[in-house]
């Protein structure tokens, strides 16, 4: 959020949505966003039936874990042909190609930032992105959860 409040136009907008379990967290995140115009925070559990329309007002998800194996929420935006920003590990790697997305080292500001550049400066082709997405299916998903469960 740091990189976004530094680098952002006054037309970006950046959306965090969904539950916190840690309330200190959350605390600390509205403590970043502070009274900036541009940081919309929706703290809540969403509902499916809204899901879809949160993705689909979006250019881009940011997916900035630490550490993963899988992720339901990268499938979720790249099934709507949204590129994808998040961490060059585990399952991303093989769901994640240059034509749906970027992928950066845990915990690199620099990286981040130079992604959250790129990911407005490239053309993203959406449907090739969604054709991308398809071609994965839960066994896949669970087999290379299996795979790197095991390394």
């Amino acid at each position: 959020m740091r990189i976004f409040l530094k680098q952002a136009s006054r037309n970006d907008v950046l959306l965090v949505a969904g539950g916190f379990s840690d309330k200190q967290y959350l605390s600390s995140i509205r403590e970043i966003a502070g009274t900036d115009a541009r940081i919309r925070l929706d703290a809540r559990f969403i509902p499916n039936e809204e899901v879809s329309s949160y993705v689909m007002a979006s250019d881009a998800m940011c997916v900035p874990y630490r550490e993963i194996l899988t992720s339901g929420t990268a499938m979720l935006a790249l099934g709507f042909g949204k590129p994808v920003i998040s961490i060059d590990r585990g399952f991303l790697r093989d769901v994640i190609p240059p034509h749906a997305g970027i992928l950066i080292e845990p915990d690199n500001a620099e990286q981040l930032a130079q992604a959250l550049q790129s990911i407005q400066e490239k053309p993203w082709q959406s449907d090739e992105i969604i054709h991308h997405a398809k071609q994965f299916t839960y066994e896949d998903a669970a087999a290379i959860f299996l795979k790197e469960a095991a390394s």
